[in-house]
């Protein structure tokens, strides 16, 4: 909160894994997931210097 407005970050510098999404998925879109979504799946694995997760996570990239 700053200046009492919430501040909500939205350019992407934060952005949340599939695992993430998919615990918080409603269940039309697990049943899309693997023919729609499942090819832009990347592993990204940084140093534990980045601070968190504690191992490799999987995010969605159209690279």
């Amino acid at each position: 909160m700053r200046d009492g407005l919430t501040i909500i970050d939205t350019d992407t510098h934060v952005w949340p894994s599939v695992e993430v999404l998919k615990r918080y998925a409603d269940q039309a879109l697990l049943d899309r997931w693997d023919a729609e979504l499942a090819h832009y799946e990347r592993r990204v694995e940084l140093p534990l210097t980045y601070g968190d997760p504690d191992g490799p996570w999987t995010n969605l990239s159209i690279e």
